[in-house]
């Protein structure tokens, strides 16, 4: 048997999907710079290849923000299965009675 606080699971729930949201509001990365140097540059190869890196960040720091807001909801999701589950069995134990 293990114990189960769902109050602190939701913490750790809010907590991930608030790292979710830092993740998410880092891209897209180095947009206005990025655009500049490849307005000024538009052969070089150099900057076709970084421009291409950071937009591959972008969508690495987007996939990952994504993960930490399913984990966290999905934490949230069996807090809430959790405690329905106690519930419904309080109330099972409350209509069988004493022994």
């Amino acid at each position: 048997m293990f114990e189960i606080d769902p109050g602190r699971v939701r913490e750790l729930a809010n907590g991930v999907r608030g790292r979710a949201t830092t993740l998410a509001g880092k891209a897209p990365v180095a947009v206005p710079a990025r655009d500049q140097a490849r307005a000024r540059a538009k052969e070089s190869l150099a900057l076709t290849r970084a421009e291409e890196t950071l937009k591959a960040l972008d969508e690495v720091l987007k996939f990952h923000a994504g993960r930490f807001t399913g984990i966290g909801d999905l934490a949230e999701k069996a807090a809430n299965e959790f405690e329905e589950l106690d519930r419904q069995r309080a109330v099972e134990l409350d209509q069988a009675g004493p022994r």
